[in-house]
């Protein structure tokens, strides 16, 4: 077969195919033509309402920049932040005519490409007086050579590698995937701590460093920088399975599988109290892609060993290790007591307690079983987990804890496919909702108040946003809310000030999804309904909830 030879006019023909296929990459709309097809947007959706006839809600009659920024319905440059663009990417705008998918994109590019150009005429930034300290506080965490769980990531912890990576670094901050921080960040919510959260002015600084040419600056004089934040475990206890296990191969990729975990007291001097009081938990895990979710939980039993005698039933039925448990793991009986005291998620990184707290398990006729949801469609191999736990000693005066959810568990409801936003609510006082899952049991009447020190929400690769709220004096005020999901950055956060809640007060919780996504454990967009579901393919609409009950409201 002749060799075919690309001429000039075939390969200009590749190049031009190539850029219309990622026009994104090669080349980007002027702020004029946004202009023009967001005013479009603006004429044939949103006018009806926001007219000098019908002013809603304040919002400004006139589309210029000068009048959306000075009403502080726009941020320049960080959609995000923007009220215009929040309202739109929510749904929440405009009610009657939902915009698609592009259309939104439209609306963000927009307000991104309102910066444009504007670098130079700010303070110049350099590496080591301006951004290595934003590294340094906000990146440094996971981009570092010894981070656990993160080694595929970048590192730039020198300026000739954040030059090399200052290209992807600028995309990635302009459009706040990174640091990857999803929970809203606003007065309209409660103020999480500690947050990996870029505000605008540190946004900017990054920003305009790669944009007026990365300039080094002084090594010599570097501002005073406080520690990068590592959360280091102290390990006095470890749960592990007891050797490595191997995954089936299923139709799905799905594979449920519960084991009995192996305590191991670190400190043999130490004595074993009847409680432990648990003040810090890592998950380590040497295969974590092939974990979707795990769930830890402790079953006690009033007489001695029931609840071990159980499981140990469970394992002794199958000749693997562990047994199939996408159900069993719920079987509780007369007199055994079932409490969920970790979860991991992927993104989820070491944790310790908020101060004055700890989990509290009872060590006596105890058994602690891992639920752990295998996926092997895109990653084969054996996994061997452990729990690492730092226990907080004897302190009577501690907070016992609970990971309890909210959620929307209308199991085997469906969704269209194909369609950009699709949402799923659950309403109801609080001590209903908070049943734990696949329960219906609410939470008992000796139980008054709860005192909420942080959140985790978990969807899957359709979720889009997530979020509780509460009822107050008519009208839901947000709890907490993730309103730029990524299946791939699940975290848990606390909250600055715990939230004082009465359990009879209404909440609600809801979620938002998009099936118009590329799913990667399918290969494919959906083509049928989406399943409120346990298995991957499937989604899910939960919020956890790091708590302790009290009978008396707690101050």
């Amino acid at each position: 077969m002749p060799k075919k030879i690309l001429t000039a006019r075939t390969l200009q023909s590749v190049v031009l195919l190539c850029c219309l296929s990622i026009a994104p990459l090669c080349f980007s709309k002027s702020l004029y033509t946004l202009r023009d097809e967001v005013q479009k947007i603006w004429q044939k959706k949103c006018i009806d309402c926001h007219n000098p006839n019908k002013k809603e809600q304040n919002f400004p009659i006139s589309f210029q920049e000068k009048d959306l920024v000075e009403s502080g319905r726009i941020h320049p440059g960080d959609a995000i932040l923007s009220p215009l663009f929040q309202s739109v990417d929510s749904g929440d705008m405009p009610p009657k005519h939902p915009l698609s998918n592009p259309e939104i994109q439209l609306i963000e590019e927009y307000i991104l490409s309102l910066d444009h150009g504007k670098a130079q005429i700010r303070t110049p930034q350099t590496y080591y007086q301006d951004v290595l300290p934003l590294f340094h506080k906000r990146c440094f965490s996971c981009h570092n050579r010894s981070a656990k769980g993160y080694k595929s990531l970048p590192q730039f912890d020198t300026y000739e590698l954040a030059v090399q990576w200052s290209k992807a670094i600028k995309d990635s901050v302009q459009k706040r995937r990174m640091p990857p921080w999803n929970n809203f960040e606003g007065s309209e919510c409660r103020e999480n701590k500690e947050t990996r959260f870029l505000n605008s002015k540190e946004r900017l600084s990054i920003l305009d460093w790669v944009d007026q040419g990365t300039k080094k600056g002084d090594p010599k004089a570097i501002p005073k920088r406080s520690p990068i934040k590592k959360v280091n475990i102290k390990t006095d206890i470890i749960a592990k399975m007891e050797r490595p296990y191997t995954p089936p191969l299923t139709k799905t990729g799905d594979n449920y599988q519960c084991f009995i975990l192996k305590i191991d007291h670190i400190d043999k001097t130490k004595p074993i109290n009847p409680y432990l009081l648990i003040k810090g938990y890592e998950f380590t895990s040497t295969n974590p892609n092939l974990i979707h979710h795990a769930l830890v939980w402790t079953f006690s039993s009033r007489r001695s060993d029931d609840a071990n005698k159980i499981f140990q039933e469970f394992d002794n039925a199958t000749p693997e290790d562990g047994w199939d448990c996408i159900n069993d793991i719920f079987v509780v009986r007369k007199g055994i007591k079932r409490e969920l005291v970790f979860g991991w998620v992927k993104g989820l990184t070491p944790k310790v307690l908020p101060k004055g707290t700890a989990i509290k398990i009872d060590n006596r006729n105890t058994v602690m079983v891992a639920q752990i949801h295998f996926n092997n469609t895109l990653i084969k191999g054996s996994n061997h987990t452990e729990v690492r736990m730092e226990l907080a000693g004897r302190q009577e005066n501690l907070n016992g804890l609970v990971w309890h959810s909210v959620g929307y568990h209308e199991e085997g409801s469906s969704m269209p496919a194909r369609t950009s936003r699709v949402q799923k609510s659950e309403e109801g006082p609080l001590r209903v909702l908070l049943s734990e899952i696949a329960s219906k049991k609410p939470i008992g009447q000796e139980r008054k108040w709860a005192k909420v020190y942080g959140t985790l929400g978990h969807m899957h690769y359709y979720g889009k946003q997530v979020e509780l709220s509460y009822k107050l004096g008519g009208k839901y005020k947000c709890l907490s809310c993730i309103d730029r999901w990524d299946v791939d950055w699940q975290e848990s956060t606390y909250f600055k000030t715990p939230a004082i809640l009465n359990l009879d007060d209404p909440f609600r919780v809801r979620c938002v999804f998009d099936t118009t996504r590329w799913h990667p454990a399918m290969g494919h967009v959906p083509t049928s309904p989406v399943i409120i579901g346990p298995l991957a393919k499937d989604e899910m609409c939960l919020m956890f909830m790091l708590l302790s009950y009290h009978q008396s409201k707690p101050h």
